[in-house]
């Protein structure tokens, strides 16, 4: 991924979605339209670049990165978060999610581990 893919829409595969657990995780809004359509596209969208492009700068021998999304609500930081997730495990990195415990129709947080292999 690049700059020069933001604004284009990138189709994520039924398989991918049901692996990833997506279903279940994603904004109740967008789970719903992928449901209901029966498919799931996104918007490239800059943050995501910028997300990506933090990961892949750091050494496997570095300590671990944090990383915090912040906005107001609805700004896109959850499917910043699933994009990134997405692009990296297709990279071969390992996807660890651990939910807080707090699911809701409204919100859904967790803490996810992504390591480079």
């Amino acid at each position: 991924m690049s700059s020069a893919d933001f604004g284009k829409l990138y189709q994520v595969s039924n398989e991918d979605i049901d692996t990833l657990y997506y279903r279940n995780m994603l904004p109740p809004k967008f789970r719903k339209q992928v449901d209901t359509l029966d498919e799931c596209v996104w918007l490239y969208r800059r943050p995501t670049l910028e997300a990506t492009n933090c990961l892949k700068a750091v050494g496997v021998n570095v300590p671990n990165l944090r990383m915090v999304l912040w906005g107001r609500w609805g700004t896109g930081k959850s499917m910043t978060v699933f994009q990134t997730i997405y692009y990296v495990w297709k990279q071969g990195w390992i996807v660890l999610t651990i939910p807080n415990g707090e699911f809701s129709e409204k919100t859904w947080s967790c803490i996810t581990f992504l390591e480079r292999i």
